[in-house]
């Protein structure tokens, strides 16, 4: 009697055996009978057991077997950043976007080496022929392609430099000063995005609506003045003068500025003097500054690493730790020519010239300046690629975060 509560195993067709007609031994005369199997539990097993009814097993491939142990990640040789390359050559090869060959560190620390005249003149040559029968050979024969494809371009006159630009020749000017046994100079410089980070943070206090993290932005800054953030960096206690490209944005002009930590001013290093309007613009934007690295400075206790008691120095006896820095401007130092852009370029020259520890001449020529800087950039990553080699490792140390809750109510005023 069948169980109605039962129910029946699935069958499956496991397939069709051909046989003989009863009494038949014709080939032409054989009938398909169809065999039904029902199927056996399944009982996972490795091919290395022993006593395994096939029927009732499958067999796993010793590929798709559990490993016990986790695997380790295959290692990555990264691209070098764009410090450890070439700033002002593109290689546009086949092996461009590979990093493999970038496997020895280079012995040259940067590219301001002294040259003999004879040397120098060489190398301008040698740069000249490069940009006209190299780099630009392809845009000269197009109507108005070249001269676009020389905007922005640093050994062309007239042409603007941008954060790029500035940034590079910076580092390399820090990069001298550390391998350097001769500096008497005690500075650090910061990139053109501090500037960013000091309109932002400002923005963030004066203007109400504005939508800026301030809390993450506020310790941005003060990984900047603790030596974080940017290649060859250093503490700011550890130096006496911070070098700081301020781009003021009003008026779409670069000025460079020195926080003097002992004397406790900041010096103005303007390439373009002389009109009300500009000046007060000017004055405006370091206002910025004057107030919001001497609070960040207390607020990273840079004076007790400094080693200053604000109570007995000279020049900070009469303030408190937050009290604006007085701003002071630097005369009598070359300027630009009216309507063109060589701001950044005068920028760049200021910082070179002053990182020296010998003053700023009273003139220098702006064209000589382009080339000698662009002359100078080519020739370094021209000597990197041909010896197949990527500079130093020469990444900040990652900053040890300490997330802390604030009080969303604190209020400070700005004046």
């Amino acid at each position: 009697m069948k169980n109605s509560n039962s129910k029946p195993l699935p069958l499956f067709h496991i397939a069709g055996c051909y046989t003989n007609k009863a009494g038949s031994s014709n080939v032409n005369e054989l009938v398909v009978e169809e065999v039904l199997m029902c199927p056996a539990p399944l009982q996972m097993v490795h091919d290395d057991q022993p006593n395994i009814n096939p029927e009732r097993s499958m067999v796993l491939h010793p590929l798709l077997a559990v490993d016990e142990h986790t695997p380790l990640p295959i290692h990555r040789e990264r691209r070098p950043g764009p410090f450890n390359t070439s700033p002002y050559v593109t290689s546009f090869g086949s092996e461009s976007g590979s990093s493999s060959r970038f496997h020895f560190s280079f012995d040259l620390k940067h590219p301001f080496v002294a040259m003999s005249d004879l040397e120098r003149t060489t190398l301008y040559i040698h740069f000249w022929k490069w940009l006209n029968e190299g780099l630009l050979v392809r845009h000269n024969t197009k109507n108005g392609k070249e001269e676009r494809y020389k905007k922005n371009k640093l050994a062309y006159k007239n042409q603007l430099l941008d954060d790029s630009h500035i940034d590079v020749i910076l580092y390399y000017i820090r990069k001298r000063a550390k391998y350097s046994d001769t500096n008497a100079f005690s500075f650090i410089t910061v990139d053109c995005n501090f500037s960013n980070l000091i309109t932002n943070v400002w923005d963030a206090y004066y203007n109400f609506e504005s939508n800026i993290n301030k809390e993450s932005t506020e310790e941005s800054i003060i990984e900047y003045i603790n030596g974080y953030i940017m290649h060859v960096a250093r503490p700011w206690h550890t130096v006496d003068n911070i070098l700081i490209p301020v781009n003021v944005k009003e008026i779409f002009h670069w000025i460079l500025i020195i926080v003097s930590i002992n004397d406790r001013f900041i010096q103005l290093y303007d390439s373009l003097r002389g009109g009300a309007l500009h000046d007060s613009s000017v004055e405006n934007e370091i206002k910025k500054y004057a107030q919001l690295i001497s609070m960040y400075l207390s607020k990273s206790n840079f004076y007790g690493k400094k080693g200053i008691d604000i109570s007995s120095h000279l020049k900070y006896k009469s303030h408190s730790e937050c009290d604006s820095f007085e701003m002071i401007y630097v005369n009598d130092i070359p300027q630009q020519d009216a309507g063109s852009l060589n701001c950044g370029l005068y920028v760049a020259a200021y910082a070179d010239h002053i990182s020296h520890g010998n003053g700023i001449p009273n003139s220098f020529d702006s064209e000589f300046t382009r080339i000698q800087y662009a002359s100078l950039l080519w020739n370094y990553g021209v000597q990197k690629i041909q010896a197949d080699a990527t500079s130093d490792g020469e990444a900040p140390e990652r900053p040890i975060r300490i997330h802390r809750d604030c009080d969303s109510s604190e209020k400070i005023t700005i004046n």
